[in-house]
Order: C-alpha cells, then structure tokens, then sequence
C-alpha cells in the first residue's frame, strides 16, 4: 500500500511539474472541499466517511477546463454476516484523479474523472482482508451560485481486483468552495 501511495505522490508531482513549465496561463481557478461517503464491497458493503480536494483551471475565453481530484475516506463499520455475529472492518479508501470539464454556461460545469484508487481493509483486530489498486472513473457537476462560490458534487467507480476476488468501490461527495 506504501508503494502505491508513493507511486500516486510522484505521479501528481510529475503532472504539476510539467503543468508549471507550460507557462502562465490566464483563466480562472476553483478549489472545493467535501464530504465523502465510500461504499466499498468486501465481505458485505462497508460504509466509510472522508473528504475530497479539487482543483479546476479554465483557460480564458475556453468553455473546456482541467479538474484534478484527491479523496481519502477511512473508518470502521460493523458488518453483519448472514451465518453468524457481525463483523467489525477497519476500512481505507483513496483516490487521484484528473480529467476534462466543459462549462455549460456561467452558472454550471461538468467534468469526467479518470485515476487510480487504493483501498485496504483489515477485519476484527488486524486481520488483514487484502490491499487493492485499480482504475477508477467518475463524473460530477460544478454550480456556480455566484462568481466567487462553487458547489460541487460527484460520484466515482473503482472496479478493484485482487488475486482473490473483485471488489466494487462506489464513492460520492459533495463539496464547498471558492472560485478565484
């Protein structure tokens, strides 16, 4: 799990170093942060809370823009097994992604998001179920109530294979922030 953290951390410092050499450009920037509520599929669903980070840049005079995206959500869920007690899971879930928006007017965005995401999970007192990397997508809308303000909301999808089974991973967030 440290390695793909790692890997994730290098990617992002890759994609801001080759951004930052492009040049100023002149547009309009957005940063939001959110609430996250992740539904991931292990024994039974874990529901897990977090946050998420976006960044947005739209060129001036562009409709199209650029959406970058962390989530991180973690906690512990009791699950109930059909066969027996319930179950306590000590459940992590991450994500960077990046992909286009398109400004549909003034007052609305979209964007689609593609990345990685990691999730690991351990079960009643360190009993560890697995670690997962996969790709994940998603898409989600920016409102604009006024020039300064941006409401964000988004869902995401993360289809995670192990060598043991497939694990599903949906994660919504809805988010406040400021456009500059």
């Amino acid at each position: 799990m440290k390695t793909h953290v790692l890997l994730l951390a290098l990617t992002t410092a890759l994609l801001s170093a080759g951004a930052a050499a492009a040049g100023p450009v002149k547009g309009t920037s957005s940063f939001t942060i959110g609430a996250v509520q992740s539904d991931i599929a292990l024994i039974d669903d874990a529901s897990i809370a977090g946050f998420n980070m976006k960044y947005q840049f739209e060129p001036d005079g562009s409709r199209i823009g650029f959406l970058g995206s962390f989530t991180y959500a973690g906690g512990s869920d009791r699950i109930s097994q059909s066969n027996g007690p319930s179950t306590k899971i000590d459940a992590t879930y991450f994500s960077l992604a990046a992909g286009p928006s398109y400004r549909l007017n003034r007052f609305v965005a979209i964007y689609g998001l593609f990345g990685f995401a990691g999730a690991d999970a351990e079960v009643d007192g360190g009993v560890s179920v697995d670690d997962y990397f996969a790709p994940i997508f998603g898409a989600g809308v920016r409102l604009n109530p006024t020039r300064s303000i941006v409401i964000d909301a988004h869902y995401e999808k993360a289809g995670i294979q192990s060598d043991r089974k497939h694990v599903d991973g949906d994660t919504y967030s809805v988010g406040l922030g400021l456009q500059f």
